[in-house]
């Protein structure tokens, strides 16, 4: 056993393991052809090579009518100035444009590898689990915003960590870089900016001047929401925080089932690692919840506009794997919820935050 764990620790030296690993599952579906929203990216891409200063200007049918897009595309454009730049240089083929999303889904890999040798011991280890992952795996095949957002923030988390050990300006400097880039690709990538407020405030138990930083990529998109406004004659950020709003924003139960079937679907891998992290009655508990979820999810009926009983009865396979998903789910906030409370520093924190 100590052997083992020397000779994983000794291969956490590079992440050459993590990069092969992502190579040889996507390079399969270099080939793919565009589909989903890929579409709306390109539309938009080509926009930019014609007119880059207007880069929502003009409409799309994608309900079935038209509207501008600028109405319909509820991310910001900087995916679509990447697959400009890209096919600029090399074309608009499916092969060339998938081949260059490689790079940020390698940047993912290979800067969830320096992210992990801040927490554990085994940043290989810790790196495959995400990268392996249906969540990573699905989106790094798509010319999307997704990989491409993930790889801005996992690298701007990367860097405001160096420059919490460090101190040098250089790397809070890169990182606030990255954060307004994740913003940029998906407005979500904000959500760094009080994550690392809260992390270094708990870190160095004190307000640092560093902290100012992040009022940089605030001001990006301020700027972003002013520039739209006067292109198209409403923000971008505010049509796409109204969206969700045709949807309701109430936390339901059922809103609450789906969110945990999602995270637990999504990361489905570390159901794999259950029974070398949990004692045994917490595995016989982890059953127990299970069986619960598929009585409730029967009960229950369905979750619009899901249901969990067709003509010839009970949809057992949905109801199962939706009881594993959700269990999984509940087990992912289970362990930042017990590695806060065993640890209690800023970087348990920041991970349950996360």
């Amino acid at each position: 056993m100590n052997t083992l764990m020397s000779e994983i620790e000794h291969t956490n030296r590079k992440p050459t393991i993590v990069v092969l690993v992502t190579l040889i599952f996507l390079i399969p579906f270099v080939t793919k052809a565009f589909h989903i929203d890929d579409t709306l990216f390109l539309w938009a891409a080509k926009q930019i090579q014609s007119n880059p200063f207007d880069f929502y200007g003009f409409n799309v049918n994608w309900y079935g009518y038209e509207t501008p897009m600028w109405e319909t595309m509820k991310n910001p454009p900087l995916t679509s100035y990447v697959i400009a730049f890209i096919a600029w240089l090399v074309g608009w083929s499916e092969i060339a444009l998938h081949l260059a999303f490689l790079v940020p889904a390698l940047a993912v890999s290979i800067g969830s590898w320096c992210l992990a040798r801040h927490f554990c011991r085994y940043a290989n280890l810790a790196a495959l689990i995400g990268v392996l992952t249906p969540a990573f795996l699905v989106s790094s095949t798509n010319i999307m915003s997704d990989t491409l957002m993930l790889a801005f923030y996992v690298w701007a988390a990367v860097f405001w960590l160096k420059g919490v050990e460090s101190e040098q300006l250089t790397h809070f400097l890169l990182s606030v870089v990255f954060i307004s880039f994740a913003a940029l690709t998906k407005y979500f990538g904000i959500t760094l900016v009080p994550l690392l407020f809260v992390f270094t405030l708990v870190r160095n138990k004190r307000v640092c001047p560093h902290l100012l930083f992040l009022l940089i990529p605030i001001l990006v998109l301020l700027l972003f929401e002013w520039a739209t406004f006067k292109m198209y004659g409403e923000g971008l950020i505010e049509s796409a925080l109204a969206y969700p709003g045709t949807r309701g924003t109430v936390l339901t139960f059922s809103r609450l089932l789906t969110g945990l079937a999602f995270t637990g679907g999504c990361l489905a891998s570390v159901m794999f690692f259950v029974p070398l992290i949990w004692s045994k009655r917490a595995l016989g508990l982890g059953i127990f919840i299970c069986i619960g979820v598929i009585i409730l999810l029967i009960k229950i009926g369905g979750i619009d506009p899901l249901s969990f009983r067709g003509d010839s009865g009970i949809r057992w396979a949905i109801v199962v794997q939706m009881s594993i998903f959700v269990t999984v789910g509940i087990h992912l906030m289970a362990l930042a919820i017990v590695d806060l409370a065993e640890n209690k520093d800023a970087f348990s924190l920041m991970l349950f935050l996360w």
